[in-house]
């Protein structure tokens, strides 16, 4: 055998070694140009109030974690308005998207942040409520469904 004819050979193999991975690529490019699922789970509305002992705790953020696979850790905030009403909305794909992925959720409220005289308007909640494992909230998310969740807070 001559060097030639080896080189004929290697190089032969190297062409059709190539043609599986350029199958691969396009596939990938067409599935990817195509859209063939955002990959994002679902986001179902989710609205509800918050009071702490029957005051709205305005500037309030109400935060939902999900504890169901595969969307466990996925999470959903509001911020209470003056009159306590919030909208989860959660982060998909770089934007802010109103509601939440459907499940079992664990909740905390968080503090509006305090800045001069604001400080002195804030509600005193417990900071329990700003743990998620001392906070003792959950709330369930149901997909396709108006979900409704009322926070009552107390000391």
């Amino acid at each position: 055998m001559s060097s030639v004819d080896a080189e004929v050979r290697v190089s032969g193999m190297g062409t059709d070694a190539r043609r599986p991975r350029r199958g691969w690529c396009c596939l990938s490019l067409l599935l990817v140009l195509t859209g063939c699922g955002s990959g994002q789970p679902a986001l179902h509305a989710v609205t509800g109030t918050v009071r702490f002992e029957g005051q709205p705790a305005a500037g309030f953020a109400v935060e939902f974690s999900s504890e169901d696979a595969p969307t466990q850790g996925v999470s959903a905030v509001g911020v209470a308005d003056p009159e306590g009403h919030f909208v989860l909305e959660t982060r998909q794909a770089g934007r802010q998207k109103r509601g939440a992925v459907a499940g079992r959720h664990r909740v905390v409220v968080l503090p509006p942040p305090a800045f001069g005289d604001a400080a002195s308007t804030i509600l005193p909640v417990p900071l329990r409520y700003a743990d998620y494992e001392t906070s003792g909230l959950t709330a369930d998310v149901q997909p396709s469904q108006d979900n409704k969740v009322l926070l009552n807070l107390t000391r």
